[in-house]
Order: C-alpha cells, then sequence, then structure tokens
C-alpha cells in the first residue's frame, strides 16, 4: 500500500501500479488471501492521509497542490466505504 501510494503521489502511470501487485501475487501468493484488497485500500488511505500531513508540515514547492489532490483522494475513498 505505501509503494502504490507513492507511485499515485509521484505521477507514475496507473500501469505501473496494476504490474507491480499482479508481480506481488506472484511472487508473494502465499500473502494474498480474501483480505488482501481490502488491506491494500486501507493501507493506501492510511499512507495518503500520512502523506499529506508531511506535506502540510515540510510546505515545500507545491504542497498546496499536492494537499489538496491526496484530500480528494482521501474524501473519495471515505465517502466509498473503502477505510470502513
Amino acid at each position: 500500500g505505501y509503494f502504490l501510494t507513492y507511485l499515485t503521489t509521484h505521477g507514475h502511470h496507473p500501469a505501473l501500479s496494476d504490474a507491480f501487485v499482479a508481480g506481488y501475487r506472484g511472487a508473494a501468493g502465499h500473502l494474498v488471501d480474501d483480505t488482501f484488497e481490502r488491506r491494500l485500500a486501507d493501507s493506501r488511505v492510511f499512507n495518503l492521509l500520512r502523506r499529506a500531513a508531511r506535506r502540510f508540515r515540510v510546505r515545500d514547492v507545491g504542497w498546496e497542490a499536492e494537499l489538496e489532490r491526496m484530500l480528494d483522494e482521501l474524501s473519495i475513498a471515505i465517502r466509498s466505504g473503502v477505510a470502513a
């Protein structure tokens, strides 16, 4: 979830995330069970929140736009019940 959040927040193409998840499933299949998707989604939400807090604290170049984008993603995830 951490790495997938990194890929998203750093503007990498979604196909890279898909390839990573497919590779993970192939290499670590013993860790993929019926809770995998939920754990992945929860981890992604947690890491978006953590990264948003860091951007607010550091206030580096482009922080306001990035913070707004991450908060929008968090809002969508929470409303859709991903983090519930």
